[in-house]
């Protein structure tokens, strides 16, 4: 018997099956430290405090309904190429009526802002924003710019009675690009 095929080191299946079982062995050592060294921020650590809590939260969002209470949040750049955050409050009277007297209340001279990043907890924020005018319902605030993402926002009055909650699409700036000519 004549073997012509040579050692099996000259051969390429050999080295295609070795490439493929180490690069698994690399991608599962990746994985292990990933694992190892990332925290997961989505999971609260005093998650069953987190779950009672839900139900009060419910509360104050039936509360924004019940008063009528609504926004909008915009976020923007100004002249001055500064990103800022726009709540309008919108409702029937200029904060909804006291349930209990029916007495109109007047709108809050600041709201509260909580943005709230869908992945990564260390870009969350509190921020206030202060009212226009006296006799306006929309608010500002000059911010830091904000990462590109569905951002959750929740809106409160000092008093934390009610909630609305909403989102935010942030993507990318377009700056204004000038024209030759």
């Amino acid at each position: 018997m004549n073997n012509t095929s040579g050692p099996w080191w000259q051969h390429r299946w050999p080295w295609i099956i070795l490439f493929m079982l180490s690069s698994v062995i690399v991608a599962c050592m990746v994985t292990i430290y990933i694992a190892v060294t990332t925290r997961d921020s989505l999971v609260a650590d005093d998650y069953t405090k987190h779950g009672r809590g839900i139900n009060q939260r419910l509360e104050k969002d039936q509360r924004a309904l019940e008063l009528g209470v609504s926004a909008g949040l915009g976020y923007a750049f100004n002249a001055l190429k500064t990103p800022v955050l726009t709540i309008e409050l919108q409702a029937p009277e200029p904060q909804g009526a006291d349930a209990g007297t029916g007495v109109p209340t007047a709108s809050p001279a600041f709201l509260v802002l909580e943005l709230s990043h869908p992945t990564m907890a260390q870009l969350d924020r509190n921020l206030v924003l202060r009212r226009v005018a006296e006799d306006s319902q929309i608010y500002r605030i000059q911010t830091e710019p904000l990462a590109a993402a569905y951002w959750h926002a929740a809106i409160y009055p000092p008093e934390r009675d009610w909630r609305v909650r909403t989102r935010l699409e942030v993507s990318k700036p377009v700056e204004p690009t000038s024209r030759a000519k």
